[in-house]
């Protein structure tokens, strides 16, 4: 079996995504809505996705043109991302920040607290065999 994995891993078929709940390794997400002049979109929104601290940036639309997730660990994080990063970007005109107050589903994942919720397995996702196995532990 895990010759198998390897093989496919090697070749591109597989891969291994870890998902972390942000909280538990203390650090928290604020949400930035962004105004840019339309010219430095692109740019302002490359170098918010290449910081290591941003795990997702995107365009949109309405009043505020580029949305921003943040991590950081406290306010003092967040001012010097503030004040180096946003302050270092030509063309961004304005921001509002909110903090993410709870959190439902991250990245595909159910979040519980702090944690990742564990994950929940239908009957149909058990083998014939340990499905008879437990209905009769359960007599």
């Amino acid at each position: 079996m895990t010759r198998r994995v390897e093989r496919l891993v090697f070749a591109g078929i597989a891969y291994f995504d870890v998902d972390l709940a942000a909280a538990a390794m203390g650090r928290d997400a604020i949400a930035i809505w962004l105004t840019v002049q339309p010219r430095h979109l692109a740019a302002v929104g490359e170098a918010l996705a290449a910081h290591p601290d941003v795990p997702f940036a995107v365009a949109v639309t309405g009043q505020a043109n580029l949305s921003a997730s943040v991590m950081v660990r406290n306010t003092d994080e967040l001012y010097e991302f503030v004040t180096d990063v946003l302050g270092s970007l030509d063309g961004v005109t304005g921001y509002e920040m909110l903090p993410l107050l709870a959190r439902v589903k991250n990245a595909g994942s159910l979040v519980s607290g702090d944690r990742l919720a564990p994950p929940k397995v239908s009957t149909s996702q058990i083998s014939p065999k340990r499905r008879s196995a437990s209905s009769r532990s359960a007599l």
